[in-house]
């Protein structure tokens, strides 16, 4: 009989344990954080180019 055969189906065993899934909250948590800062340095990148384009109109459209 194999090892899963003798488990009852309504109480699976437990993949991970309390620890582990509080490090894997955490570490989606950071990761979570990091993809923020990444899209945020991407949206001033642009606000930054995009305000030195419409400065640049503006000053030598004359």
């Amino acid at each position: 009989m194999s090892e899963h055969a003798s488990h009852d189906n309504n109480h699976a065993p437990a993949h991970f344990t309390d620890a582990e899934w509080a490090d894997f909250q955490a570490d989606d948590f950071s990761a979570g954080k990091a993809v923020v800062i990444l899209m945020l340095g991407i949206f001033g990148t642009g606000v930054f180019i995009y305000s030195v384009v419409a400065y640049w109109v503006m000053a030598f459209s004359a």
